[in-house]
Parts: structure tokens; sequence; C-alpha cells
């Protein structure tokens, strides 16, 4: 299964917050599935923090996730926990 978002994920700067990326890295890791974050024909662990840094992706590339399972409940609760992160760092 694959998500595509455009990348919210930025400061004003228009560079990548490692707080951020920091806790996407934790909540795919929380998951017993692989998922791989690609963006710029390049793709990362997203269990690497260093390796989802590595994409280099600037505000408002688009962004795919790639989850290696076909269970639809473990994806859905793992979309669930990243839409609250770009809830919360929306109001910030």
């Amino acid at each position: 299964m694959a998500l595509k978002f455009l990348s919210p994920f930025y400061t004003q700067y228009r560079t990548l917050l490692a707080r951020v990326a920091a806790q996407l890295v934790k909540t795919f890791a929380s998951f017993p599935f692989m998922v791989h974050v690609s963006c710029h024909g390049k793709t990362a662990n997203g269990k690497s923090i260093l390796q989802v840094l590595s994409l280099g992706a600037q505000y408002h590339d688009i962004v795919t996730i790639d989850y290696e399972t076909d269970d639809g409940t473990q994806v859905m609760d793992c979309e669930q926990s990243l839409s609250e992160i770009l809830e919360a760092t929306s109001k910030s």
C-alpha cells in the first residue's frame, strides 16, 4: 500500500525539522512491517532518521510512503498516527 502527500514538515527556512522527522520515524518503528519513504527518486527506510533526512525533501515536495504489509488495519492505524503528527505540526 502507498500513500502520497505534499511534505508539510518544514520550517520557514524550508528545511526538514529533525524533531518532526524523529516523530515520523518513531511512529513507523512502532509497527511490525517495513515502511519506505521516497522523494526525488530516492527511497529511505522509514525507520531510520538519517535515511529519512538524507532524502533532501523540500517544502511541498511529493513524498511517498510505502507500507510492506497487506494488513489494512495496521496501515490505517499508522496513517492515523501520521495525521496526528501533521495536525500537531500545522498548529506549531
